[in-house]
């Protein structure tokens, strides 16, 4: 009798293994979103990890190898993928394409409440098409975190209501605020553009527009060197601030960045 139950308990525990889906993604803020969703139902690989560049990253084979395990890919079509994803279609791995971006689009799209959104949609029915016996979870769970989304950005956007249209302007070493930026009706000023250093006119020019804005406050990417950032920061008396858009804890960022933005833009010093 013992022997019948303890085989019918590792029978269901197979029956439990089989039902979680190994879902593979190319950032940590879309890991995020993906176990918002699937919870307890899915396992999720990430190919960035906080320290990685998207635009120069290029995955080690061992982390291409582990993508051949899993289920399901949710694409951005980020330049790192279009170079491993072709190698992966013979497999079991479907891919499911959440956005394909240009190759010369700013590729931090997931800064942005109302992109991620639109990923979570078109990410639920692929879930439940993967495993319909756990559809009302995954349901229920697009419907929660729709609503999380949705007041989340409405925090975002009470944070700048107050700061007129001529303050809502920011410094940044690399472009990763870009849609952030559209989203709330912001300003973003890069020190880099398109992967490269400004020359010394550029570098003028930039400094006259951050002086005419009154920028107090200049922000880096962790992944990034501060060293142009720090430079300006000292012709312009401005404090530089970190951020990682690269954070697994997707929404504590987003609301991060919100708060040190207004704050900056409510500086004594601030036009």
């Amino acid at each position: 009798m013992l022997r019948r139950c303890l085989l019918l308990l590792s029978l269901f525990g197979a029956d439990a293994q089989a039902a979680v889906l190994h879902v593979a993604v190319s950032s940590p803020p879309l890991a995020w979103l993906l176990q918002q969703l699937g919870g307890e139902h899915v396992v999720v690989t990430t190919l960035l990890r906080p320290g990685d560049e998207p635009e120069l990253f290029d995955p080690p084979p061992q982390q291409v190898q582990a993508l051949a395990t899993a289920d399901l890919y949710f694409s951005l079509a980020l330049p790192f993928e279009r170079q491993v994803l072709p190698r992966l279609t013979s497999g079991r791995l479907r891919v499911v394409e959440l956005m394909r971006l240009r190759r010369d689009q700013d590729p931090h799209v997931w800064m942005s409440v109302a992109w991620m959104q639109v990923f979570a949609a078109q990410a639920a029915p692929a879930l439940i098409a993967a495993d319909p016996a756990d559809a009302a979870y995954f349901r229920a769970h697009a419907v929660a975190l729709h609503q999380r989304l949705s007041d989340l950005d409405a925090r975002l956007r009470a944070s700048f209501a107050d700061i007129p249209p001529a303050r809502r302007v920011f410094l940044v070493e690399h472009p990763a605020l870009g849609y952030f930026a559209h989203d709330y009706a912001l300003t973003q000023l890069a020190i880099e553009e398109q992967g490269r250093e400004p020359g010394p006119q550029t570098l003028a020019q930039l400094l006259a527009r951050a002086r005419a804005a009154h920028i107090t406050r200049i922000f880096v990417e962790r992944q990034f060197s501060s060293r142009q950032a720090q430079i300006l920061a000292r012709q312009l008396h401005a404090q530089v601030v970190f951020f990682d858009p690269l954070s697994a804890d997707w929404a504590a960022t987003m609301q991060s960045i919100a708060v040190a933005l207004a704050a900056a833009m409510r500086a004594p010093g601030s036009s």
